[in-house]
């Protein structure tokens, strides 16, 4: 028995955002993003899901067909940045909607997700709420529910990436950062990250879903396209540190995984998620 919407969502973004020092060039895509995310469609169309795909502006100049192929289907279209670079201060957060503008027009996204999922300023929130937008999800948490985060009047609904706590505590504190790292000092398993993803068998991750599930939690998961192939041809060339850090994510998630989850659970995009769950008239109007 399901008792609770689950949410599967898209980091839409090229492989050279693996790395912090890669420019994000379409010659080096050579058209793989395009390529792979057709393959997320196809799996998603084949299970009836609809999913949130967080898109980086970057990516939407270079395939503004797919983006429309995307929305066209009934996926939401939120957003991931224009650059996916760390957001250093509020002025480097700023710029990256300013250049995105474009986008953000056409799209109306209600959704944004930092890079590496890392939240890092309170003082964001104004300036999220100022674009029209009316949720985050850049945070790790258990907490499998929808929270309010208020900062000198201005709120947005922040929708945590799944962790599955194997130390129970009556109450957790959800703070800005909460990374991947976090939890897991916290001894938490970030099932809703790519990297659980693909080191997790499906039948673990089914399992801690519906453990989740049961408990009235939901499970928000994401994955990024250039997953479907893993990520080790990248991988060369770069140093021995590096390399170390990186290596799960060389394992590939196989379209066969994803199906093995989706066909399992109840999932739909985050805005019809929280939709259930709050009255957006007010989140709804800019600030």
């Amino acid at each position: 028995m399901i008792n609770a919407i689950n949410c599967f969502t898209i980091d839409l973004e090229p492989w050279m955002c693996f790395y912090d020092n890669i420019p994000l060039r379409k010659e080096m895509d050579q058209g793989a993003t395009s390529y792979l995310t057709g393959k997320i469609l196809e799996i998603l169309e084949e299970h009836n899901v609809r999913a949130t795909f967080f898109v980086v502006g970057k990516i939407y100049e270079w395939y503004p067909d797919l983006i429309h192929e995307i929305a066209k289907k009934g996926h939401e279209i939120a957003f991931h940045t224009y650059s996916h670079r760390y957001l250093l201060n509020v002025n480097t957060f700023q710029r990256e909607f300013e250049k995105a503008k474009q986008f953000i027009k056409k799209y109306n996204p209600r959704g944004f997700r930092a890079p590496k999922v890392t939240f890092i300023r309170k003082e964001y929130i104004p300036i999220m709420r100022s674009w029209g937008f009316i949720y985050d999800s850049s945070v790790y948490a258990s907490i499998g529910k929808p929270i309010q985060i208020t900062y000198k009047n201005s709120s947005i609904l922040e929708i945590p990436v799944t962790t599955y706590p194997f130390i129970k505590l009556k109450k957790q504190k959800i703070s800005f950062p909460r990374t991947l790292l976090n939890a897991i000092m916290n001894f938490e398993v970030p099932i809703g990250s790519g990297l659980m993803m693909s080191l997790l068998s499906p039948r673990i991750l089914n399992k801690l879903i519906k453990k989740l599930n049961d408990q009235g939690k939901s499970c928000v998961m994401f994955i990024h396209p250039w997953q479907l192939l893993g990520a080790a041809y990248i991988t060369k060339g770069r140093r021995l540190k590096e390399y170390l850090f990186k290596l799960p994510y060389s394992i590939r998630i196989t379209e066969k995984k994803i199906s093995g989850i989706l066909s399992q659970h109840k999932f739909s995009t985050i805005i019809n998620y929280i939709s259930k769950k709050h009255n957006l008239t007010g989140l709804l109007k800019k600030e």
